[in-house]
């Protein structure tokens, strides 16, 4: 169930304000991700492959508590479709997708507050702003904006969220990433929505993407 969180958090801070390319990254990246509930409700992995030229995006999920399991989410823009692929089952489902892949940017409304110095060398700025609600401290090795850690607060629940960025790259090692495993293909959308079938896996990609959203 967490690995629904995840992909609405993805889908959020995927949308950039245009005048502020500075403030985005690439159009292209790979980066792994730790997702923490400071409260100690969960802590999962979870891998982003992002290409804007493509329009897709995939993030793979790896929960940890309850149980352990294995999520694939294929966010293609590019034919309209969102599929959902649970490794343990080998079951997909498929949903409409609407729009194009927004860029990952800071919101419009982020304001820097201060610069750090990590490990005596690495300069890192540190960032503040309000989306949807949540209350968001990113902090973004200086110049490039790539995360180092992103802190967030609010919601309806005034839940938080603390994430934890490595390994990030500028490319995907190879599209065929983005292929999607066979219990996917021929998929027919689901009847009922994405969001009632999966509320809580819109709501974790949501969490996930908020920091980098302009849609206040």
């Amino acid at each position: 169930m967490k690995s629904i969180i995840c992909v609405a958090l993805l889908l959020i801070a995927a949308v950039c304000f245009v005048s502020a390319d500075q403030h985005c990254l690439d159009k292209q990246f790979t980066a792994s991700i730790m997702l923490m509930d400071p409260k100690k409700h969960y802590d999962d992995f979870h891998k982003v492959y992002y290409d804007a030229a493509l329009q897709q995006q995939r993030i793979d999920i790896h929960e940890l508590d309850p149980q352990d399991k294995h999520v694939q989410i294929y966010l293609k823009h590019n034919i309209g479709k969102m599929y959902v692929y649970d490794e343990s089952t080998r079951t997909c489902t498929s949903h409409p997708l609407q729009g194009k892949l927004p860029a990952f940017c800071l919101a419009n409304n982020a304001t820097k507050v201060d610069q750090i110095t990590i490990g005596g060398s690495l300069k890192a700025d540190v960032w503040e702003e309000k989306v949807f609600g949540w209350n968001t401290r990113l902090i973004l090795a200086a110049n490039t904006y790539i995360p180092i850690n992103v802190l967030t607060k609010g919601g309806h629940l005034d839940n938080a969220i603390f994430e934890e960025w490595v390994d990030f790259t500028n490319n995907v090692p190879n599209p065929a990433v983005f292929n999607l495993p066979t219990p996917c293909l021929n998929m027919q959308d689901n009847k009922r929505g994405f969001d009632e079938v999966n509320g809580n896996l819109i709501e974790q990609v949501n969490r996930l993407n908020a920091p980098f959203s302009k849609n206040l």
